[in-house]
């Protein structure tokens, strides 16, 4: 997808609304958006997707799937050419509501929408913003002002962010992230294991996550390592890509477990590998909002065992639908997932408790019911007939 590529669908009055993004490559906030567009009502709304810098292997499948898609290709996020260019493009392109995800987005979405009348403004949080200074604090709270409502995926992020930022209650709320349900996805999980060579009878723990040092890859090989002894024949899969991949495989190798680890990189379909899975994992340092890939497992009815941090205890249930643990602790992971591998009884009704809690509380359907909910509410604010 080149700049300014476009797909045209208008029908009727449609109201349009702009998912703003940094960029689409692949991972957990993109998943989430990529839901959002895929799952949004056409008959009353246009979906749009615009991306400030560079498109990515997401905003091509969406572009594919007919989603209109525009890239900006906006290189300095900070100069007041740049919001004021978003907000010349949100005027020539008619767009009613402006959805932003993440700090750059959320900047200049913002500030380009104050330039024009009448634009509605949804502010999306994806993650803790622990790592922001207090002049981001500052400009959060400033552009609070402009915005009609922040959904934060996690009642955690909103706790942070009303402490930090000191924005009015009323304008946040607590929206979890939501998929679709994959459990109509037709997987042949002896065809999948041949083809990674792995034996029908191995037990499988695997992890979904971006290869940075907060999501705990190391941790997680170490506490593997251990697991090893007392069960020699498990594999462990790593899905996703980053920095650490070469020091994650060197580790593989210096510790001769080669052929027990397997690293498959980012995967458009995630839902086929993780159906493999006897046990999910994701053992995270230090920050996590709301993770899909938790969620994507307890869909399929997988045991978890997850670091106890923040939005994390929002999704897992400690002893019901996976174990949490101390983010670093690798005995602790390797016992959890010892515990695990030795009780498959626990390992079902633990998968079982997360497929109703998945049902209950983490579909796509209950996302977007509230998503939309707020478009329309922010619409009849400015005298919309919706």
């Amino acid at each position: 997808m080149t700049r300014n590529d476009l797909v045209m669908d208008k029908k009727g009055n449609r109201f349009r609304v702009a998912h703003l993004v940094q960029d689409m490559k692949i991972g957990g906030q993109e998943r989430v958006i990529q839901s959002i567009l895929a799952a949004m009502n056409t008959e009353q709304y246009e979906p749009v997707l615009v991306c400030l810098s560079s498109g990515g292997a997401v905003a091509e499948e969406l572009l594919g799937k007919g989603i209109e898609s525009h890239i900006l290709g906006l290189e300095q996020y900070n100069h007041p050419r740049s919001f004021v260019a978003v907000g010349r493009w949100l005027k020539d392109h008619k767009i009613d509501i402006v959805h932003t995800h993440a700090h750059p987005a959320g900047v200049l979405g913002r500030l380009g929408a104050a330039l024009c009348r009448g634009i509605g403004v949804v502010h999306h949080v994806h993650t803790m913003p622990i790592d922001m200074n207090w002049r981001h604090y500052q400009k959060e709270r400033a552009l609070g002002f402009m915005t009609d409502k922040v959904i934060c995926i996690s009642h955690v992020i909103r706790d942070f962010i009303l402490a930090n930022e000191h924005l009015r209650e009323e304008k946040t709320v607590v929206i979890h992230n939501g998929i679709r349900d994959p459990a109509t996805g037709g997987f042949n999980r002896a065809a999948l294991l041949d083809s990674l060579g792995i034996p029908h009878d191995a037990p499988v723990i695997g992890s979904v996550a971006s290869l940075t040092e907060n999501k705990g890859h190391a941790c997680l090989l170490r506490a593997f390592y251990s697991v090893l002894k007392d069960f020699p024949d498990v594999r462990l899969l790593f899905l996703g890509d980053g920095p650490m991949r070469a020091n994650l495989q060197g580790e593989v190798a210096r510790m001769g477990i080669r052929d027990r680890v397997i690293f498959l990189g980012n995967q458009r379909n995630v839902f086929p590998f993780v159906a493999l899975f006897d046990i999910f994992t994701l053992a995270s340092l230090y920050r996590e909002g709301l993770s899909v890939a938790i969620i994507e497992a307890m869909a399929l009815g997988k045991a978890v065992v997850a670091s106890r941090l923040q939005g994390i205890t929002e999704v897992v249930q400690d002893g019901k639908n996976g174990i949490l643990v101390t983010p670093g602790d690798e005995e602790g992971i390797s016992r959890a997932m010892t515990t695990l591998l030795l009780n498959k009884d626990m390992r079902r009704e633990m998968g079982e408790a997360g497929r109703t809690i998945y049902l209950e509380q983490f579909r796509i359907e209950h996302m977007m019911a509230q998503v939309e909910g707020i478009y329309e509410t922010i619409l009849r604010s400015r005298g919309r007939k919706v």
